[in-house]
Parts: structure tokens; C-alpha cells; sequence
């Protein structure tokens, strides 16, 4: 509780502004847990001071970079020689307080997917113009995407 206080956070005496910045907080601390190798029950049952900053937006953009670097490897099998942060955005407004963070990955290297045995992945290519028309023709629907490549136009060439 002293920890919420020092942040100074706006509606703290609110409580849906209480329960929202809980959810993003317990959502933080999963995000920083992923990470590790090993979780204990006590790393479970910690939320830290910075995962209270990470929820309001805080956390230290190396930190956010180094998981969206390892994810693009693990996940797409690519590597980048340059990632662009492009903010974030809210998953399910008005249902929960959830935030994911958008990035533009640039000059790509072809390496490995590292999936979990019960993943699976088909990564595909598009140029920005595919994209553009996929989008268009609501052959992409997926509003994450959208958001991202919406976010991302200004770095692409051609649009």
C-alpha cells in the first residue's frame, strides 16, 4: 500500500481505478516472470514495486525490448537488427485493463523457432501494400494486428 501511495497515481481512492491497476499489475508481474527459468510459489505470490511501475506504464524500455527480441526469435523464428517501440495499446476495453505493447521489427534474419511442444506457428510475408489490402478486404480481422500495422504506416515505405 505505501508503494501505490508513493507513485502518486491518480484515482488511487477509486476502486475500479484500484482494481484496474491490481489487474495490470498482476499482468506486469506474469509478463516478468515468463522470463524466468524457474518460478517458485514465492515469486508467484510477490508483485513488486516495479511490476506496480511497469502498470503504469514504467518499466524500462530495455527490459520491454529484450522480451519483444526474444519473442520474435522464439515465436517467428527472426531476428532484427533494429526494433521500433510503437506504444501500446488496450486488448479488450470497457472488459479489462489489459495493455500489450507494439513493436516494428526491422531488418530480419532468418533463424529458429523455439515453440513450446504444444505450439504451433505459421509465420507468413507480406509487404506493406499486401497488408494494406488483406486489412481492406477483412482477410486480416484481428484487431492487435491492425493496430500495430495502423501504428507501424509512418515507418513503411510505399503508403
Amino acid at each position: 500500500l505505501l508503494a501505490l501511495l508513493s507513485l502518486d497515481i491518480k484515482g488511487f481512492g477509486n476502486a475500479r481505478g484500484v482494481r484496474n491497476l491490481f489487474e495490470r499489475t498482476v499482468a506486469a508481474q506474469a509478463n516478468r516472470l515468463a522470463a524466468q527459468p524457474e518460478v517458485t510459489r514465492e515469486m508467484l505470490m510477490t508483485l513488486t514495486a516495479d511490476d506496480l511501475r511497469a502498470a503504469e506504464g514504467g518499466q524500462l524500455a530495455e527490459d520491454d525490448l529484450r522480451d519483444a527480441e526474444r519473442e520474435l526469435e522464439e515465436e517467428a523464428g527472426v531476428t532484427a537488427s533494429e526494433i521500433l517501440p510503437l506504444g501500446y495499446t488496450y486488448t479488450s476495453p470497457g472488459f479489462c485493463s489489459e495493455r500489450i505493447y507494439l513493436y516494428l521489427a526491422r531488418g530480419l534474419q532468418k533463424g529458429k523457432q523455439h515453440l513450446d511442444d504444444d505450439e504451433f506457428m505459421n509465420v507468413e510475408y507480406y509487404t506493406p501494400k499486401e497488408m494494406e489490402d488483406l486489412i481492406d478486404k477483412n482477410e486480416i480481422t484481428d484487431a492487435k494486428t491492425i493496430a500495430a500495422f495502423e501504428k507501424a504506416r509512418k515507418y513503411l515505405p510505399g503508403l
